[in-house]
């Protein structure tokens, strides 16, 4: 049958014969086709995505099933119930130590016994390692988590072990080792974490987030932890996340017992009330330590000092002594304070500080800064117009100063200054690319923002008055420029 444009109905449609053109090179041969098998996996490997792979069967029909001698396994974003569909494609038999690295990426909250099906599946191939992630969810309330449990089934020879559950209560079954586990990473409300522990014979790195747990169990949980580690030398990386209306740092001495390489500690109850002064623990294996808490006033070290400390990250607690605990920490280059609310100098004397971070001082009294190694400052402080400031460092390429003021300063006339800022700008260079400090000399910009006190029949005059004090500062200022530049004399200025 003849169409009307002349082609018949039974021919190849245009379309499918330019595909056919496109996919063939100069000689002819079509080049997706002829891939090597080695070839494809690899390309598919790079995709790094089990479902994407899947969908490239429409290439060609050899790329069909090929996926499933993929060596490295990602599931990100597919119901519980699409992956253990993939996994009847494997012979669990055949692959069971063949696949390197099996990666899940659950959908929010999933159902608890669609995830300990998966983790079943999982344990069967035993792969060398193994990501399994809940995507997190919305929780409205402080401290609320899932009542449903997932279970960690052992895994014979996993040697890595990345497990997310989120607000999810882990647990290990009841039996059974992981005979060559050497890395576990595990997050979510984590019970009988000693317990499981215990079962890792070649465990050297535990990363341990604890989240939902309740004062009372959270102590036992960090006490049965401290058994099972001994001294067996694991690096511990511990973060504690916990909503205790009561401030209280025992479970920060608690944790701190376990002498961990960083230690992160958050109190997510908010109050304003100054309860206790406390000495900051001491943990000398520690490289770096985060303490998010209020209504704590934190006092040096009572014994020690912080000899492996470079990372300090303080908010909203109150620092009684700032110099004194920088002193304590001779190889810190990271220094964070955030909430301090002391009217006190700030005085910081450092050989190996690189970055310094001071927010919400208030009533400060003066600021002193001596850091020969410092990149980066940021500052925020609050105080009257008498602020002694004294800042060396020669190395400084970054800076961001915030500087308010209890009461407005006044400056002259009707004009009150309420605050002022020095900021480091970033410079756009040629085709709109940004241009780091080692390309062009660094640029401050001085910003102040000013308010009128005045009646409104003086406004125009005073007004006028301040343009003409601007308009003559300004030629003040550019004949001061102009004079330092060589070639340039000041009648330049003056005949212009």
């Amino acid at each position: 049958m003849d169409l009307r444009s002349g082609r018949r109905l039974g021919s190849r449609p245009l379309l499918q014969q330019r595909e056919q053109r496109r996919r063939r090179g100069p000689g002819g041969a079509d080049r997706i086709s002829f891939l090597s098998n080695d070839m494809i996996l690899l390309i598919l490997a790079r995709l790094h995505c089990v479902g994407t792979a899947v969908r490239t069967g429409v290439l060609s029909r050899r790329w069909r099933g090929l996926w499933t001698l993929l060596s490295d396994l990602a599931f990100r974003g597919i119901y519980p119930t699409t992956i253990e569909a993939a996994f009847s494609s494997f012979n669990a038999t055949s692959s069971a130590g063949a696949v390197s690295q099996l990666d899940i990426h659950l959908p929010t909250r999933p159902e608890a016994a669609d995830a300990n099906s998966l983790l079943r599946a999982a344990a069967l191939f035993s792969p060398a390692r193994l990501v399994f992630t809940i995507a997190p969810a919305y929780v409205s309330e402080p401290g609320q988590h899932y009542t449903s449990s997932i279970h960690l089934p052992c895994f014979q020879h996993t040697t890595s072990i990345e497990l997310d559950a989120q607000r999810f209560t882990v647990e290990p079954l009841a039996a059974g080792e992981f005979p060559a586990l050497e890395r576990l990473s595990i997050s979510g409300t984590i019970v009988y974490i000693g317990d499981l522990v215990t079962r890792c014979p070649r465990l050297r790195v535990l990363k341990a987030k604890l989240r939902g747990l309740g004062h009372l169990l959270l102590k036992q949980e960090l006490g049965s932890l401290k058994d099972a580690l001994g001294s067996r030398g694991v690096a511990l990386y511990l973060d504690i996340c916990i909503y205790v209306r009561t401030p209280t740092v025992s479970l920060l001495s608690e944790a701190a017992d376990l002498s961990p390489q960083e230690l992160v500690y958050t109190n997510t109850c908010s109050t304003h009330v100054w309860a206790q002064t406390r000495n900051l623990p001491c943990i000398p294996r520690a490289t770096s330590i985060e303490i998010d808490m209020a209504a704590i006033s934190f006092r040096r070290p009572s014994h020690g000092e912080l000899s492996a400390l470079e990372r300090l990250c303080l908010s909203r607690c109150n620092i009684l002594n700032l110099a004194e605990l920088v002193s304590c920490c001779p190889r810190l280059r990271v220094l964070r304070v955030d909430g301090d609310t002391s009217r006190r100098d700030i005085t910081v004397h450092s050989t190996s500080l690189q970055e310094l971070v001071l927010g919400t001082y208030q009533d400060c009294r003066g600021v002193n800064v001596v850091t020969p190694e410092l990149k980066q400052l940021t500052l925020d402080v609050r105080s009257d117009q008498d602020l002694g400031t004294s800042v060396l460092a020669p190395l400084l390429e970054n800076i961001s100063w915030q500087r308010s003021y209890t009461w407005p300063a006044h400056v002259f006339n009707f004009w009150f200054l309420e605050s002022m800022s020095l900021q480091t700008a970033a410079i756009n260079g040629k085709d709109g690319a940004w241009l780091s400090a080692q390309q062009l000399p660094r640029t401050h910009v001085l910003s102040m923002a000013m308010r009128a006190s005045v009646s409104s029949r003086s406004l125009l005059v005073q007004l006028t008055n301040f343009i003409s004090y601007l308009v003559n500062w300004w030629s003040y200022a550019l004949g001061i420029l102009l004079s330092r530049v060589p070639g340039l004399q000041d009648s330049t200025l003056r005949e212009r």
